[in-house]
């Protein structure tokens, strides 16, 4: 297995905006006994434009126990590079919509590659939503894209299918 593994979770558009959001997941996560490190919160650009401000506390609160952040679905809703600058931002996921059509226009290839570039001038790690084939996979690593997912890596699973997966099975039947 190659690294670490994150547990990640999409951010309903509420919670970068309430106060009392980032104390409820470290909460949440000393009662699992999850260390914030191995957290992943993603969270979309039109979540954190709801109020820039909250948001930017909430997140930055997160990042400053550990917690990584993921700016999710980016180049689809406010994109600003003043965002990528302002807010705690560890990783960029690159909507399905532009990994749909990469391998037939050469535009959204470009626009794929251009994310891709920039997230690592940035020094932000970078992952392809929606891969779908050999193909789209390919592409994207020539890119220099570090991370990808979608229906060709695995389909959607249960906790316990997840843990059989990677081994670990002792879990597994834990939890159940």
């Amino acid at each position: 297995m190659a690294g670490p593994l994150y547990l990640s979770f999409n951010l309903s558009a509420d919670q970068p905006i309430k106060p009392s959001a980032g104390l409820r997941i470290l909460a949440i996560l000393a009662e699992i006994g999850l260390s914030p490190t191995y957290f992943e919160a993603e969270v979309t650009e039109t979540a954190i434009m709801r109020d820039i401000a909250l948001a930017r506390e909430t997140l930055n609160n997160l990042r400053a126990v550990g917690v990584r952040i993921t700016l999710d679905d980016f180049g689809t809703g406010y994109s600003s590079f003043g965002h990528l600058s302002d807010l705690s931002i560890d990783k960029l996921k690159i909507d399905k919509s532009f990994i749909d059509d990469i391998c037939d226009d050469q535009r959204a290839a470009n626009i794929v590659s251009g994310i891709v570039m920039m997230s690592s001038s940035i020094t932000m790690t970078c992952t392809a939503e929606g891969i779908e084939n050999d193909e789209q996979l390919e592409l994207v690593a020539s890119m220099g894209c570090e991370a990808a997912q979608g229906y060709l890596i695995a389909r959607p699973m249960t906790g316990e299918a997840a843990l059989k997966a990677l081994g670990l099975a002792q879990l597994a039947t834990r939890a159940a």
